[in-house]
């Protein structure tokens, strides 16, 4: 296994750095991230409902989505929503 395959991009995202898969510092910004086993799994419904609403929070807009109940029907609908 190459190098390039234990990196992926830096969670900073606007250096375009690349940091191990396993946690430690970006090659360009320093950004430290270490592995959490309070944060969810990338890419599962928490991990999407957890973006969407932080994205949400940076556009200072009034965030009307519970995202917590978004997350919990996508569960049980096995992602076909309403």
């Amino acid at each position: 296994m190459s190098n390039e395959d234990n990196r992926r991009a830096c969670v900073w995202g606007r250096c375009n750095g690349t940091m191990p898969r396993e946690g430690g510092p970006c090659d360009r910004c320093g950004t430290v991230v270490r592995p959490s086993t309070s944060q969810p799994s990338p890419g599962s419904w928490a991990d999407v409902a957890r973006m969407m609403a932080s994205l949400s929070a940076e556009d200072g807009g009034d965030d009307s989505v519970d995202w917590d109940a978004w997350k919990d029907e996508m569960k049980e609908t096995d992602g076909k929503g309403y």
